[in-house]
């Protein structure tokens, strides 16, 4: 399950395992086709998987990186918000540390994916 915040657990599949910052402005750019374009959702939304690996997307994902993973394409509006529960770190040195992380966790629920 994606993971966009900087702890890391052995089975995260994280920025770091999708590819790079140019990679993730690939994936951006096709994202906001399919949220502009009627026409460019629908056929995200089913085919998602190929069209970010595809050879003419500039800098598009290896191929191994979603390889045998399932790519749910949910779509948020003014009525309807999608909360995406993450793959989460369960082990802290402290309390403070749970904290922050759950503060991460909040911001992105509330306003990372909006």
């Amino acid at each position: 399950m994606p993971r966009f915040d900087p702890i890391a657990t052995p089975n995260d599949f994280s920025v770091i395992d999708l590819g790079n910052r140019d990679q993730l402005l690939a994936v951006g750019g096709e994202v906001f086709k399919a949220a502009t374009n009627p026409a460019d959702l629908a056929n995200f939304i089913v085919n998602a998987k190929s069209i970010l690996h595809q050879s003419n997307l500039l800098n598009g994902l290896d191929p191994r990186a979603v390889a045998g993973r399932g790519i749910n394409v949910v779509v948020d509006t003014n009525e309807v918000v999608n909360i995406v529960i993450p793959q989460v770190q369960t082990i802290f040195k402290d309390q403070q540390e749970k904290d922050d992380y759950l503060r991460r966790i909040g911001f992105i629920v509330l306003c990372g994916c909006r």
